[in-house]
């Protein structure tokens, strides 16, 4: 196996981030899904697949910091989220108002 197939540690709490080394475009890529978010400070490639959802990038060019999130839309009317472990956060973290 190739050094460059083995990415560099990722920013701490993101260790749940799939990431891997692109071969087509020979750096190490993070893919997002719906509700993730993401950050490096590495050479890296954020990708994720998009539906109804919504991603956003952002990009400091004087630190270096880049990120992105990959949220559902929001849901209307009286219409529950679904619960999860932690309904505030999963709420916050998941769709986008």
């Amino acid at each position: 196996m190739n050094n460059r197939e083995i990415p560099p540690p990722s920013v701490p709490g993101f260790e749940h981030i799939r990431r891997y080394w692109d071969q087509e475009n020979d750096i190490v890529a993070a893919k997002l899904l719906p509700g993730d978010f993401y950050v490096t400070r590495e050479n890296e490639m954020i990708t994720t697949v998009l539906g109804s959802c919504i991603s956003a990038c952002i990009r400091d060019i004087e630190t270096g910091v880049g990120g992105m999130n990959h949220f559902m839309l929001p849901q209307t009317g009286s219409a529950k989220l679904p619960i999860q472990t932690d309904p505030v956060i999963s709420q916050a973290l998941r769709y986008g108002n």
